[in-house]
């Protein structure tokens, strides 16, 4: 029986213009060999793209504290994105991911009202948006933004959910303080507008 064997050369081609070849042979009892290239240079030009592109995806989630999730209702499988264990302190590697983990990971009052907001949005097939507080793994509270989108297929029966999760604590803190200087400044305007006596 003949043997068949295959190889590529470096997903990048050498400087001065190469190309990158994917080779496979075969060899037979006679000890004749046939050997077919083909060209992969765009292929993997391609591949290096995609990881590239993936790698600044992957910044830009970290930079913006934005992760996201997707729930499959046919198996209630979820996934979360690396950002996503990361803004909630846990280790994917150790972590029991489940729907009922992941809202668990809410804080107490806000449970309720993370699961009905995803309850309505499947059942009316409708995105949904909230702002509500989780408990990190080491137990801080962060102010988290929560989007999400059911998909449906053409019977217009929800298959999937699809949403982000952006860590919104910073943002919100800075957003009262702001709002608390404006008001200090509306109050020093109004009683410097005040008639005296």
């Amino acid at each position: 029986p003949a043997r068949t064997c295959g190889a590529s050369t470096p997903p990048r081609p050498p400087p001065g213009g190469g190309r990158g070849l994917e080779w496979n042979s075969r060899h037979y009892r006679d000890g004749q060999v046939v050997a077919v290239a083909r060209d992969i240079t765009e292929r993997k030009e391609s591949e290096a793209a995609g990881e590239e592109q993936g790698r600044l995806l992957a910044l830009a989630a970290e930079m913006a504290q934005l992760g996201f999730w997707s729930l499959n209702l046919e198996t209630n499988v979820l996934h979360w994105s690396p950002e996503l264990y990361r803004i909630h302190g846990l280790d994917p590697d150790t972590f029991e991911l489940t729907l009922e983990s992941a809202i668990a990971a809410y804080h107490p009052d806000d449970r309720e009202r993370v699961s009905r907001h995803l309850d309505e949005a499947i059942n009316d097939l409708r995105p949904f948006r909230f702002e509500l507080r989780m408990i990190r793994g080491d137990g801080a509270t962060r102010e988290v933004l929560a989007l999400g989108r059911v998909q449906a297929d053409a019977d217009g029966c929800p298959r999937s959910v699809f949403g982000t999760f952006q860590d919104v604590t910073e943002a919100n803190a800075i957003h009262r303080r702001l709002s608390h200087g404006e008001r200090l400044a509306s109050l020093g305007t109004l009683a410097s507008a005040a008639p005296a006596g």
